[in-house]
């Protein structure tokens, strides 16, 4: 009798216990302010990626073509010789 009145009064307890951690608010994420939900966003937004890519390769496209605003000098050269010379009889 006296086990089984143990065994009613932990069974009462841990539902007690389970109740209360139910009731209870769990670790709840912060808060974002609207700034810092904006600045997320802008993070992981794949247009806003792709538009910062496309001016990217457009600044480089700039680059590239003021370098044509130079002048440009090259050279070539061109060099050959017989493997055997050349013999003419008249």
């Amino acid at each position: 009798m006296l086990m089984i009145r143990l065994f009613l009064a932990l069974v009462l307890i841990l539902c007690a216990v389970s109740a209360r951690a139910q009731n209870s608010t769990p670790n709840q994420p912060p808060v974002l302010t609207l700034d810092e939900a904006v600045a997320l966003a802008q993070a992981h937004n794949r247009l806003i990626k792709d538009a910062q890519l496309t001016a990217a390769i457009g600044d480089d496209q700039i680059a590239k073509a003021r370098t044509y605003r130079f002048p440009s000098v090259s050279f070539y050269g061109l060099g050959s010789q017989l493997f055997t010379p050349v013999d003419f009889t008249f």
